[in-house]
Formats: C-alpha cells, sequence, structure tokens
C-alpha cells in the first residue's frame, strides 16, 4: 500500500515530514506501507480557490495529474499496488 501525505501551504513535503515527528514513516515500517511527501509547486498545491494569488493556481498546476503521475511511478519502481493508495494531508 501507498499513503501520499501532502503538506500545506508553505511547507514542503520534507517540513511536513518534520512536523509529525515521523510518525507516518514509523506507522509505515510498523503496518508495511509506503510514505510519500511530494512538493507541491513553490510550497503550494493548486487547490482551486478563484480567489488564490499564487503561481500553483495561476499557472494552473495540474496537481491531480502529478499525483497520478506519482502513483504509477511507484507502481513501476516500488511494486507499489494501484488498489490500495491513500492520500491525506494537512491545512490548505
Amino acid at each position: 500500500p501507498l499513503l501520499i501525505l501532502l503538506h500545506g501551504s508553505k511547507q514542503t513535503g520534507a517540513s511536513f515530514r518534520r512536523a509529525t515527528g515521523y510518525a507516518f514513516d514509523r506507522l509505515a515500517d510498523q503496518h508495511g506501507f509506503i510514505a510519500v511527501y511530494p512538493d507541491g509547486y513553490r510550497k503550494r498545491w493548486n487547490d482551486c480557490r478563484a480567489a488564490g494569488r499564487y503561481k500553483a493556481r495561476k499557472l494552473q498546476i495540474d496537481d491531480a495529474g502529478f499525483v497520478l503521475a506519482l502513483i504509477e511511478k511507484l507502481h513501476t519502481t516500488a511494486g507499489v499496488d494501484r488498489r490500495r493508495v491513500f492520500l491525506a494531508g494537512y491545512s490548505n
């Protein structure tokens, strides 16, 4: 299984990982899943808010496409089961 963890605004995957005290890494080791912490474009995800003035929104970054490509890459390289993918996020 795969757990994709999306950081909040103005964070990175690495800073979100540290902020959780690496708890998801420990859970992944204990329960046999992969935890990944991708980075949004310039520390933001395109959450499609019309009022958003940040680049990810203005440039209409395709975060859904990015996540799907990440899943496919991890399926190919790490054997991730596409039927067992979960997503969690913080803020934004």
